[in-house]
């Protein structure tokens, strides 16, 4: 049976929101996840509130969608006031904030010595080591980490060697002082579901220009679904695209266009991969 594509009533400058869960309601794993560990979830939480609106939106149930949606966003906004209603936003800290918080009551229903992991961390952590170098004494240190997304340029290149110095100089513990210094962030590892942000605010007008298939890390990853932005720094409109099956669909807030194969860059920031699995 072919899954039923739904739209998302925007309830005033909510579209950051409404692109983000289209893309979450695509990531199949994290729905069919939440499915099998519901009954040990709280049913307050953010992440059964989740479950209900994707539930709602495979079925094509638009008033249910509605209600499930503002449920929803008045749970997250209660925990979350900056993401109240009428507040303009951006997709990519609602994305991070959203699974800190679902991370949070996933994990609260293993204790601290199981084998079990939180689904958010198995399907979204990349995890990194920071090196900074002191130019001064060359003592390196490294700090282990992980992510939940990785910053690129235009040209898909990623985390360059940055220079410390002037007002940012690295407190040196070695020199006991100020000094220059290299940063670098290496990446270890990468999870199945990866996600890349474009550092789209250095130029408004760029985008990323996402190939069909993506070699990271030793894997191999195909785009299913994009967040566009448009507009000013200070505001603008966000839809996606996301792929559904073999096929892709423009949403913008309740309105989908179907695209067929092909899918846009242009405007792309936000970028939802899943490792191909041959």
């Amino acid at each position: 049976m072919s899954m039923i594509i739904s739209g998302l009533p925007n309830f005033g400058a909510t579209c950051y929101l409404n692109s983000l869960l289209q893309c979450l309601n695509a990531t199949c794993d994290l729905y069919e996840y939440l499915g099998l560990i519901s009954p040990k979830l709280k049913p307050e939480s953010i992440s059964i509130a989740i479950l209900n609106l994707f539930t709602t939106m495979r079925a094509g149930d638009n008033p249910k969608i509605h209600q499930n949606l503002v449920d929803f966003i008045k749970l997250f906004s209660a925990a979350h006031p900056t993401f109240a209603v009428n507040t303009q936003q951006d997709s990519q800290e609602f994305y991070t904030r959203l699974l800190d918080t679902m991370d949070e009551e996933i994990s609260e229903i293993y204790n601290k010595h199981s084998k079990h992991k939180s689904i958010i961390k198995k399907l979204f952590n990349i995890n990194q080591i920071t090196k900074v170098k002191c130019t001064r004494c060359k003592t390196i240190v490294s700090t282990s980490s992980f992510a939940r997304y990785i910053y690129v340029n235009k040209n898909m290149e990623y985390y360059k060697e940055e220079l410390l110095s002037g007002a940012n100089k690295y407190a040196c513990e070695k020199c006991k002082s100020l000094q220059d210094a290299t940063k670098q962030i290496i990446i270890e590892s990468t999870p199945k579901i990866l996600v890349l942000v474009l550092a789209k605010y250095e130029d408004i007008n760029i985008h990323m220009n996402i190939s069909e298939e993506l070699p990271y890390n030793g894997k191999m990853y195909i785009p299913y679904g994009i967040v566009t932005h448009s507009g000013s720094l200070g505001g603008g409109h966000y839809i996606s695209q996301c792929k559904f099956e073999d096929s892709w669909y423009l949403f913008n807030d309740s309105t989908i266009h179907p695209i067929g194969k092909e899918y846009s860059s242009r405007g792309a920031f936000m970028v939802f991969y899943r490792q191909k699995i041959d």
